[in-house]
């Protein structure tokens, strides 16, 4: 299209970090103010649908896998998305450092960690979530200086730094 308009617009009551869709219902993390729900089946009109508190702890990232929800920032919230507009608190654990950004890889959500500023060292970790209910931070993976994102297709793992672009084989997440 030559010239996209926007259908409509909503207001997010502090600043939001992040947002994921699933469906008709979009989540948007609006960093210390919790999780907004927007049900956006009619895109002219969304329409707020539900929040979720998160005791004012920093949420920057969403991702969703099936049914479930995983925000992380502070810490790391496991929800179930079987109501899509009032989610279900499943697991809360506390994170090592903020973590800026998790994806899942199978049964582990892979987690971006800059945990030194002073050396601008940043790290991936894992986070087994095999059971939702009881999620455990595991071993770092990938530790490279100036490393300022990454991504996942399949069973490659990509990371992003200053100097160069590096590819892991994540087959078996836990020995890339």
């Amino acid at each position: 299209p030559g010239d996209p308009r926007p259908l409509s617009w909503f207001r997010s009551r502090y600043q939001p970090a992040a947002f994921t869709a699933r469906g008709d219902t979009l989540y948007v993390a609006d960093s210390f103010a919790g999780i907004y729900i927007t049900d956006i089946s009619d895109p002219g009109k969304p329409a707020e649908a539900g929040t979720v508190d998160t005791g004012g702890d920093i949420v920057g990232w969403l991702t969703i896998e099936s049914d479930t929800l995983y925000a992380v920032g502070e810490k790391l919230w496991i929800y179930d998305l079987g109501t899509p507009h009032e989610p279900s608190l499943l697991a809360e654990i506390a994170l090592p450092d903020y973590t800026g950004k998790a994806l899942p890889a199978g049964d582990f959500l892979i987690a971006f960690d800059l945990r030194d500023a002073s050396d601008d060292t940043s790290e991936l970790f894992l986070i087994d979530v095999s059971d939702p209910e009881n999620p455990a931070v595991g071993v770092d993976i990938v530790e490279e200086l100036g490393l300022f994102d990454f991504a996942i297709s399949g069973t490659t793992l990509a990371t992003f730094s200053d100097a160069a672009a590096l590819f892991f084989d994540i087959t078996d997440p836990t020995a890339p």
